[in-house]
């Protein structure tokens, strides 16, 4: 048989078998076929082209569609990647700050720490408490690296954090302060939470008799962005809306 007449019996319902097509319109055996060279004759053959460009194959028509598509969906895709990349830097530790935080005795708590929240590890700290009752509590700074500090850490099990210290103010025990966010839990998105007044990990006590409990108080963090990805954002935008301003005018 043929090249010919494999060309035009491969196909019981009278169409052009392809590979036969591609290895008679490529003048050798073992090349890959054409199917848009197949698909556009036979539409030309058929019918007029009805786009703009009649001397244009139908296939490099789509394909110089698609690309018109990707280069008008790229602010978009643009202004996508910079929304990923702000989750990924909400991610960061967050400075949590203690607000309206007061003892039972009228003494209060004032400070901060950075908290990273994927490894549950307390970074840095600076709280001080003062006031109230200061024969037995009296005003002492929880602070990594200062005096009579033996650090802080978060406990899952309790739902609270704990910044220890070696001030024993004469009694047996160690000088503690504890903090129990409401829900136990600090995440990566930030926000307002209060202090947890009915949990047993709220105080400031020597380990934890004699003690003192909070009455009232909040931690706040707000992630901010970097400034490199605002301005990223920012330029997204801009083209995205330079993008839409041309194709209203085309």
């Amino acid at each position: 048989m043929t090249a010919g007449a494999a060309y035009r019996s491969a196909d019981p319902r009278g169409r052009p078998d392809a590979a036969a097509m591609g290895r008679r319109e490529n003048g050798h055996f073992g090349t890959r076929p054409s199917a848009c060279n197949w698909f556009a004759r036979s539409r030309l053959a058929t019918q007029p082209a009805r786009n703009s460009r009649q001397n244009l194959p139908l296939c490099a028509t789509s394909v110089e569609m698609e690309s018109r598509n990707a280069r008008n969906n790229f602010p978009m895709r643009i202004v996508l990647l910079s929304l990923a990349l702000a989750a990924t830097l909400n991610a960061a530790p967050l400075t949590w700050v203690l607000e309206n935080a007061a003892f039972t005795d009228g003494g209060t708590a004032t400070g901060w720490f950075v908290f990273d929240a994927d490894t549950e590890q307390v970074l840095s700290y600076s709280i001080l408490t003062s006031g109230g009752n200061t024969s037995v509590f009296p005003a002492f700074l929880f602070q990594n690296g200062a005096p009579d500090n033996l650090g802080a850490y978060y406990d899952p099990y309790n739902g609270g954090f704990m910044f220890d210290s070696s001030f024993t103010n004469g009694y047996p025990d160690d000088l503690q302060l504890r903090l129990a966010p409401v829900g136990g839990v600090l995440t990566d998105a930030g926000g307002v939470l209060s202090l947890d007044l009915n949990s047993p990990w709220q105080a400031e006590c020597y380990n934890c008799s004699p003690y003192r409990v909070f009455q009232s108080g909040e931690l706040s963090s707000t992630p901010e962005p970097g400034s490199g990805l605002m301005a990223l954002l920012a330029a997204a935008l801009t083209l995205a809306g330079r993008q839409a301003s041309r194709r209203a005018r085309g």
